[in-house]
């Protein structure tokens, strides 16, 4: 995933981004409260000690393979992702991303005709539904 999200940012954005070779991550994951994660004091500090200015930390929340094929599944594909973008020196999150994505049938929601038709009527993986939430990210995070 890691090399996906690279792969990704580089080729949307036409920007070089450093990527921490450091992958000793924060392992604070309690909450205050539902809207105030207590990691991000964590994430900061990681920032600061890697000489960032800016934070993007990608967080998948849920991940669901699907079983079955592309013409036909008897589970889909479900991805949840969220996306934080983080000034070090402030401690403050300047933009989020959230993506959340189950593949249903046309016939169960004709509203998502369009994702019907670019993922070219079949049923894909959950590498190419983070895939969408990576492209969603880049854009909602202003990158």
């Amino acid at each position: 995933m890691d090399t996906l999200f690279r792969q990704t940012l580089e080729i949307k954005t036409k920007r070089h981004f450093n990527f921490s070779k450091n992958h000793i991550r924060p392992t604070n994951t309690s909450y205050h409260n539902a809207s105030q994660p207590q990691a991000l004091e964590d994430w900061v500090l990681y920032g600061k000690n890697n000489k960032a200015d800016l934070l993007l930390v990608p967080f998948v929340l849920d991940w669901h393979e699907r079983a079955g094929s592309k013409v036909g599944v008897t589970q889909s594909a479900h991805v949840h992702l969220q996306f934080f973008l983080i000034k070090v020196n402030t401690g403050q999150i300047l933009q989020r991303s959230i993506y959340e994505e189950k593949q249903q049938a046309l016939s169960e929601n004709f509203l998502k005709i369009n994702d019907f038709i670019r993922r070219k009527g079949s049923w894909v993986q959950a590498t190419d539904l983070a895939l969408e939430g990576m492209q969603k990210a880049i854009k909602d995070l202003g990158l």
